[in-house]
């Protein structure tokens, strides 16, 4: 039996909808991937490197939360006011530089928010880089994404984004 032509055309508007919807869910699973991946391996093949903020050391200019983006430097050529990351007592921390003493190869440095300069001088060894950039929040995903968990997340993620979209254009050709 034969459908009539208001159910054909009811039939064929849903269709469209929910192809449509199939798309543009699709299109948003892949931009969150490929975002998400923009912002944490392109930096890599630009040899820089990046960290999750956890202290207010550096608020307002740096707020908790922020992935922090540094980029390998000379130690020598620091100048007074640049932002560093550096390594201690096993943990990565941006503050400003407040003098550099070239003579015994460190650096005097202090938190923005911070009251005094830090305690330690830096070695010029324990320098990781001068900062580039930072994007706020971001850190967090950053955290996240960088677990063995959130990366497949993020994998499964750029899958169903692909899985939606072929099953869409997939619906366009019958």
């Amino acid at each position: 039996m034969n459908k009539p032509d208001s159910l054909k055309k009811n039939s064929k508007k849903a269709g469209n909808f929910s192809t449509a919807f199939l798309r543009f869910s699709g299109i948003v699973f892949l931009s969150v991937f490929f975002l998400t991946a923009a912002v944490f391996l392109i930096p890599g093949l630009m040899r820089i490197r990046s960290y999750y903020v956890v202290s207010g050391s550096m608020e307002p200019k740096i707020p908790v939360g922020s992935m922090v983006y540094v980029r390998g430097c000379n130690a020598e050529e620091l100048e007074v006011g640049d932002i560093i990351a550096f390594s201690s007592n096993g943990t990565v921390v941006t503050h400003r530089v407040t003098e550099n003493d070239t003579v015994n190869k460190e650096l005097h440095t202090k938190g923005d928010r911070n009251g005094i300069e830090d305690m330690l001088a830096v070695s010029y060894s324990d320098v990781i880089g001068k900062y580039v950039c930072h994007l706020p929040y971001v850190g967090i995903a950053g955290a996240f994404f960088s677990t063995f968990t959130g990366r497949m997340m993020l994998i499964m993620i750029g899958c169903i984004g692909m899985l939606l979209t072929a099953y869409a254009g997939r619906g366009r050709q019958s």
